[in-house]
Protein backbone atom coordinates (compact mmCIF):
# COMPACT_ATOMS: atom_id res chain seq x y z
CA UNK A 1 0.00 0.00 0.00
CA UNK A 2 2.99 2.35 0.09
CA UNK A 3 4.18 2.18 -3.50
CA UNK A 4 2.88 1.98 -7.04
CA UNK A 5 0.93 4.18 -9.47
CA UNK A 6 -1.23 6.68 -7.57
CA UNK A 7 0.23 5.65 -4.19
CA UNK A 8 1.34 7.55 -2.17
CA UNK A 9 -0.94 10.47 -2.89
CA UNK A 10 -4.72 10.67 -2.79
CA UNK A 11 -4.99 6.86 -2.58
CA UNK A 12 -2.60 6.40 0.36
CA UNK A 13 -5.30 6.42 3.04
CA UNK A 14 -7.77 4.06 1.29
CA UNK A 15 -4.89 1.82 0.22
CA UNK A 16 -3.74 1.45 3.81
CA UNK A 17 -7.30 0.91 5.06
CA UNK A 18 -7.83 -1.72 2.38
CA UNK A 19 -4.63 -3.51 3.40
CA UNK A 20 -5.83 -3.64 7.02
CA UNK A 21 -9.20 -5.05 5.94
CA UNK A 22 -7.46 -7.81 3.98
CA UNK A 23 -5.40 -8.79 7.01
CA UNK A 24 -8.39 -8.69 9.37
CA UNK A 25 -10.50 -10.93 7.12
CA UNK A 26 -7.92 -13.56 6.18
CA UNK A 27 -8.75 -15.98 8.99
CA UNK A 28 -12.50 -15.67 8.44
CA UNK A 29 -12.22 -16.09 4.65
CA UNK A 30 -10.06 -19.16 5.14
CA UNK A 31 -12.49 -20.62 7.69
CA UNK A 32 -15.53 -20.08 5.49
CA UNK A 33 -13.98 -21.15 2.19
CA UNK A 34 -11.54 -23.84 3.41
CA UNK A 35 -9.15 -22.63 0.68
CA UNK A 36 -5.47 -22.00 1.42
CA UNK A 37 -4.65 -18.79 -0.45
CA UNK A 38 -1.07 -18.55 0.93
CA UNK A 39 -1.66 -15.27 2.77
CA UNK A 40 1.43 -14.02 4.58
CA UNK A 41 3.43 -10.92 5.48
CA UNK A 42 6.54 -10.44 3.37
CA UNK A 43 9.74 -8.49 3.01
CA UNK A 44 10.89 -6.94 -0.23
CA UNK A 45 14.14 -5.56 -1.58
CA UNK A 46 13.75 -2.55 -3.85
CA UNK A 47 16.93 -2.35 -5.92
CA UNK A 48 18.86 0.71 -7.03
CA UNK A 49 20.53 -0.38 -10.25
CA UNK A 50 21.04 3.17 -11.52
CA UNK A 51 21.93 6.42 -9.79
CA UNK A 52 18.51 7.96 -10.39
CA UNK A 53 16.87 5.10 -8.45
CA UNK A 54 18.40 6.24 -5.16
CA UNK A 55 16.34 9.40 -4.60
CA UNK A 56 13.08 7.51 -5.04
CA UNK A 57 14.14 4.84 -2.58
CA UNK A 58 15.19 7.46 -0.02
CA UNK A 59 11.70 8.92 -0.27
CA UNK A 60 10.16 5.46 0.07
CA UNK A 61 12.26 4.77 3.18
CA UNK A 62 10.86 7.85 4.89
CA UNK A 63 7.33 6.71 4.10
CA UNK A 64 7.92 3.18 5.40
CA UNK A 65 9.61 4.44 8.56
CA UNK A 66 6.73 6.81 9.33
CA UNK A 67 3.94 4.24 8.81
CA UNK A 68 2.96 1.99 11.76
CA UNK A 69 3.54 -1.67 10.98
CA UNK A 70 6.05 -0.92 8.24
CA UNK A 71 9.76 -0.22 8.23
CA UNK A 72 12.70 -0.15 5.86
CA UNK A 73 16.47 -0.15 6.02
CA UNK A 74 19.00 0.90 3.41
CA UNK A 75 21.46 -1.79 2.35
CA UNK A 76 24.74 -0.93 0.71
CA UNK A 77 26.20 -3.12 -2.02
CA UNK A 78 28.00 -5.46 0.39
CA UNK A 79 24.98 -5.87 2.68
CA UNK A 80 22.80 -6.55 -0.33
CA UNK A 81 25.10 -9.30 -1.53
CA UNK A 82 25.20 -10.86 1.92
CA UNK A 83 21.44 -11.29 2.16
CA UNK A 84 21.12 -12.49 -1.46
CA UNK A 85 24.35 -13.21 -3.38
CA UNK A 86 22.49 -13.77 -6.66
CA UNK A 87 21.40 -10.12 -6.93
CA UNK A 88 23.12 -8.17 -9.72
CA UNK A 89 26.59 -7.24 -8.44
CA UNK A 90 26.30 -3.88 -10.20
CA UNK A 91 23.46 -2.81 -7.87
CA UNK A 92 24.31 0.37 -5.96
CA UNK A 93 22.25 -0.78 -2.98
CA UNK A 94 18.69 -1.50 -2.04
CA UNK A 95 15.86 -0.83 0.35
CA UNK A 96 14.79 -3.81 2.48
CA UNK A 97 11.17 -3.11 3.39
CA UNK A 98 8.84 -5.10 5.63
CA UNK A 99 5.15 -4.90 6.41
CA UNK A 100 3.64 -5.75 3.03
CA UNK A 101 1.49 -8.81 2.48
CA UNK A 102 0.73 -11.21 -0.34
CA UNK A 103 -1.77 -13.85 -1.42
CA UNK A 104 -2.09 -16.29 -4.28
CA UNK A 105 -4.41 -14.07 -6.31
CA UNK A 106 -6.40 -16.81 -8.05
CA UNK A 107 -6.91 -18.86 -4.87
CA UNK A 108 -7.82 -15.72 -2.90
CA UNK A 109 -10.44 -14.67 -5.45
CA UNK A 110 -12.02 -18.13 -5.26
CA UNK A 111 -11.87 -18.06 -1.46
CA UNK A 112 -13.62 -14.68 -1.22
CA UNK A 113 -16.34 -15.85 -3.64
CA UNK A 114 -16.88 -19.13 -1.76
CA UNK A 115 -16.99 -17.32 1.60
CA UNK A 116 -19.59 -14.91 0.21
CA UNK A 117 -21.77 -17.84 -0.88
CA UNK A 118 -21.54 -19.39 2.59
CA UNK A 119 -22.74 -16.06 3.99
CA UNK A 120 -25.77 -16.00 1.66
CA UNK A 121 -24.61 -14.45 -1.61
CA UNK A 122 -25.67 -15.94 -4.94
CA UNK A 123 -23.22 -16.00 -7.86
CA UNK A 124 -24.87 -16.11 -11.27
CA UNK A 125 -22.83 -16.88 -14.37
CA UNK A 126 -24.46 -15.25 -17.38
CA UNK A 127 -23.94 -12.68 -20.12
CA UNK A 128 -25.30 -9.25 -19.27
CA UNK A 129 -27.13 -7.84 -22.29
CA UNK A 130 -28.52 -4.55 -20.98
CA UNK A 131 -29.77 -2.55 -18.02
CA UNK A 132 -33.49 -1.80 -17.77
CA UNK A 133 -34.39 1.65 -16.48
CA UNK A 134 -37.42 3.30 -14.95
CA UNK A 135 -36.79 7.00 -15.35
CA UNK A 136 -33.43 7.83 -13.80
CA UNK A 137 -33.20 4.58 -11.89
CA UNK A 138 -31.94 1.15 -12.93
CA UNK A 139 -34.75 -1.38 -12.41
CA UNK A 140 -33.15 -4.63 -13.60
CA UNK A 141 -30.08 -6.24 -15.11
CA UNK A 142 -31.02 -8.01 -18.33
CA UNK A 143 -29.22 -11.34 -18.83
CA UNK A 144 -29.03 -13.58 -21.88
CA UNK A 145 -31.78 -15.82 -20.48
CA UNK A 146 -33.24 -13.96 -17.49
CA UNK A 147 -33.31 -10.65 -15.66
CA UNK A 148 -32.48 -9.63 -12.10
CA UNK A 149 -34.59 -6.91 -10.50
CA UNK A 150 -32.51 -4.44 -8.49
CA UNK A 151 -32.93 -1.62 -5.99
CA UNK A 152 -29.30 -0.57 -6.42
CA UNK A 153 -26.67 -1.50 -8.96
CA UNK A 154 -22.87 -1.45 -8.64
CA UNK A 155 -20.85 -1.67 -11.86
CA UNK A 156 -17.55 -3.43 -11.17
CA UNK A 157 -16.64 -4.92 -14.54
CA UNK A 158 -12.89 -4.38 -14.64
CA UNK A 159 -11.72 -3.33 -18.11
CA UNK A 160 -14.93 -4.55 -19.78
CA UNK A 161 -16.77 -1.22 -19.78
CA UNK A 162 -18.11 -0.85 -23.34
CA UNK A 163 -21.49 -2.31 -22.39
CA UNK A 164 -21.99 -0.31 -19.16
CA UNK A 165 -20.77 2.89 -20.87
CA UNK A 166 -23.33 2.46 -23.66
CA UNK A 167 -26.20 1.47 -21.35
CA UNK A 168 -25.52 4.38 -18.97
CA UNK A 169 -24.61 6.81 -21.79
CA UNK A 170 -21.40 7.72 -19.96
CA UNK A 171 -17.74 8.08 -20.80
CA UNK A 172 -15.98 5.55 -18.57
CA UNK A 173 -12.25 6.16 -19.18
CA UNK A 174 -10.96 2.67 -18.38
CA UNK A 175 -8.79 0.71 -20.78
CA UNK A 176 -7.36 -2.82 -20.68
CA UNK A 177 -3.60 -3.05 -20.17
CA UNK A 178 -2.18 -6.55 -20.50
CA UNK A 179 0.41 -7.81 -18.05
CA UNK A 180 2.28 -11.10 -18.39
CA UNK A 181 3.97 -13.16 -15.67
CA UNK A 182 6.02 -16.33 -15.52
CA UNK A 183 6.00 -18.91 -12.73
CA UNK A 184 9.49 -20.41 -12.63
CA UNK A 185 11.46 -22.85 -10.51
CA UNK A 186 14.79 -21.51 -9.26
CA UNK A 187 17.85 -23.46 -8.27
CA UNK A 188 18.58 -23.71 -4.55
CA UNK A 189 18.98 -21.91 -2.22
CA UNK A 190 15.45 -20.61 -1.63
CA UNK A 191 14.72 -16.93 -2.15
CA UNK A 192 13.68 -15.32 1.15
CA UNK A 193 12.70 -11.83 -0.05
CA UNK A 194 10.82 -10.46 -3.04
CA UNK A 195 13.29 -8.48 -5.16
CA UNK A 196 12.10 -5.71 -7.47
CA UNK A 197 13.52 -3.01 -9.68
CA UNK A 198 11.09 -0.33 -10.85
CA UNK A 199 8.13 -2.19 -12.41
CA UNK A 200 9.89 -5.56 -12.69
CA UNK A 201 10.14 -8.10 -9.93
CA UNK A 202 10.85 -11.58 -8.62
CA UNK A 203 8.18 -12.62 -6.13
CA UNK A 204 8.39 -15.58 -3.74
CA UNK A 205 5.53 -18.02 -4.34
CA UNK A 206 6.01 -21.42 -2.71
CA UNK A 207 9.20 -23.36 -2.04
CA UNK A 208 11.68 -22.59 -4.79
CA UNK A 209 8.95 -21.36 -7.14
CA UNK A 210 8.82 -17.62 -7.86
CA UNK A 211 6.72 -15.35 -10.06
CA UNK A 212 8.47 -13.06 -12.52
CA UNK A 213 6.59 -10.03 -13.76
CA UNK A 214 6.66 -6.52 -15.03
CA UNK A 215 5.12 -6.10 -18.49
CA UNK A 216 2.51 -3.59 -19.65
CA UNK A 217 1.04 -3.73 -23.14
CA UNK A 218 -1.88 -1.85 -24.64
CA UNK A 219 -3.39 -4.38 -27.03
CA UNK A 220 -7.16 -4.01 -26.55
CA UNK A 221 -8.62 -7.27 -25.18
CA UNK A 222 -5.91 -9.64 -26.35
CA UNK A 223 -5.32 -11.88 -23.32
CA UNK A 224 -3.05 -14.36 -25.09
CA UNK A 225 0.43 -15.02 -23.72
CA UNK A 226 3.21 -14.07 -26.11
CA UNK A 227 6.81 -14.95 -26.90
CA UNK A 228 7.65 -11.25 -26.64
CA UNK A 229 6.10 -11.06 -23.18
CA UNK A 230 8.09 -14.10 -22.07
CA UNK A 231 11.31 -12.61 -23.41
CA UNK A 232 10.67 -9.24 -21.77
CA UNK A 233 9.91 -10.79 -18.39
CA UNK A 234 12.99 -13.01 -18.53
CA UNK A 235 15.27 -10.14 -19.57
CA UNK A 236 13.95 -7.93 -16.76
CA UNK A 237 14.39 -10.70 -14.20
CA UNK A 238 17.93 -11.35 -15.43
CA UNK A 239 18.71 -7.66 -14.93
CA UNK A 240 17.76 -8.14 -11.28
CA UNK A 241 19.40 -11.57 -10.89
CA UNK A 242 21.79 -12.63 -13.66
CA UNK A 243 21.27 -16.26 -14.56
CA UNK A 244 17.52 -16.12 -13.97
CA UNK A 245 16.96 -16.90 -17.64
CA UNK A 246 18.11 -20.45 -16.85
CA UNK A 247 15.23 -21.00 -14.42
CA UNK A 248 12.66 -23.62 -15.41
CA UNK A 249 9.43 -22.05 -16.65
CA UNK A 250 6.39 -23.78 -15.16
CA UNK A 251 3.61 -21.51 -16.38
CA UNK A 252 3.06 -18.31 -18.33
CA UNK A 253 -0.06 -16.24 -17.71
CA UNK A 254 -1.55 -13.00 -18.98
CA UNK A 255 -4.29 -10.80 -17.61
CA UNK A 256 -5.96 -7.48 -18.32
CA UNK A 257 -5.67 -4.66 -15.79
CA UNK A 258 -8.38 -1.94 -15.81
CA UNK A 259 -6.33 1.26 -16.01
CA UNK A 260 -7.61 4.85 -15.94
CA UNK A 261 -5.89 7.86 -17.48
CA UNK A 262 -4.63 9.15 -14.13
CA UNK A 263 -4.13 5.69 -12.52
CA UNK A 264 -6.76 6.52 -9.91
CA UNK A 265 -9.93 4.40 -9.55
CA UNK A 266 -13.42 5.60 -10.38
CA UNK A 267 -15.67 5.12 -7.34
CA UNK A 268 -19.05 6.66 -6.61
CA UNK A 269 -22.43 7.52 -8.14
CA UNK A 270 -22.81 7.16 -11.90
CA UNK A 271 -23.63 10.70 -13.12
CA UNK A 272 -27.27 11.06 -14.10
CA UNK A 273 -28.51 7.92 -12.36
CA UNK A 274 -30.06 7.76 -8.88
CA UNK A 275 -29.19 4.17 -7.93
CA UNK A 276 -26.18 3.18 -10.04
CA UNK A 277 -22.66 3.25 -8.60
CA UNK A 278 -19.21 2.63 -10.07
CA UNK A 279 -16.22 0.71 -8.74
CA UNK A 280 -13.76 0.68 -11.63
CA UNK A 281 -10.09 1.15 -12.50
CA UNK A 282 -8.07 -0.62 -9.80
CA UNK A 283 -5.20 -1.00 -12.29
CA UNK A 284 -2.11 -2.73 -10.93
CA UNK A 285 -3.52 -2.27 -7.42
CA UNK A 286 -6.83 -4.03 -7.97
CA UNK A 287 -6.19 -6.85 -5.50
CA UNK A 288 -5.07 -4.41 -2.81
CA UNK A 289 -7.85 -1.88 -3.37
CA UNK A 290 -10.72 -4.36 -3.77
CA UNK A 291 -12.03 -4.11 -0.18
CA UNK A 292 -11.85 -0.30 -0.09
CA UNK A 293 -13.50 0.09 -3.50
CA UNK A 294 -16.24 -2.39 -2.65
CA UNK A 295 -16.94 -0.82 0.73
CA UNK A 296 -17.01 2.69 -0.73
CA UNK A 297 -19.51 1.67 -3.43
CA UNK A 298 -21.73 -0.09 -0.88
CA UNK A 299 -21.55 2.93 1.44
CA UNK A 300 -22.71 5.15 -1.44
CA UNK A 301 -25.70 2.86 -2.03
CA UNK A 302 -26.52 2.80 1.69
CA UNK A 303 -26.47 6.61 1.87
CA UNK A 304 -28.74 6.80 -1.18
CA UNK A 305 -31.19 4.44 0.52
CA UNK A 306 -31.15 6.54 3.69
CA UNK A 307 -31.92 9.68 1.69
CA UNK A 308 -34.70 7.90 -0.16
CA UNK A 309 -36.32 6.79 3.11
CA UNK A 310 -35.91 10.24 4.65
CA UNK A 311 -37.71 11.83 1.71
CA UNK A 312 -40.48 9.21 1.88
CA UNK A 313 -40.94 9.96 5.58
CA UNK A 314 -41.50 13.61 4.80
Amino acid sequence: PLHGPGIPGPMQSPAMESCHVHLQLWDEIHRLSEIDFLGRRISRVFLALETNDVAGLDKAKSLYDSTPGFDAQWLDRDQLRRIEPRINSAALGGLLASGNATVDAWAYTRAVADAAVVLGATIIKADVKDIAFAGDRASAVVLDSDRIECDYLIIATGPWIDGPAAWLNLDLPVEPVKGEMLLVRMDDPLLHHDVTWRDSGIYVHCGNEVWLGGTEERCEFNEAVSDQGRTTVMESAARIMPGMERATVIRQIAGLRPVTRDHLPIIGPAPGWKNVFLALGGGRKGMLLGPAMGQAAVDCAARAEELKRARAAG
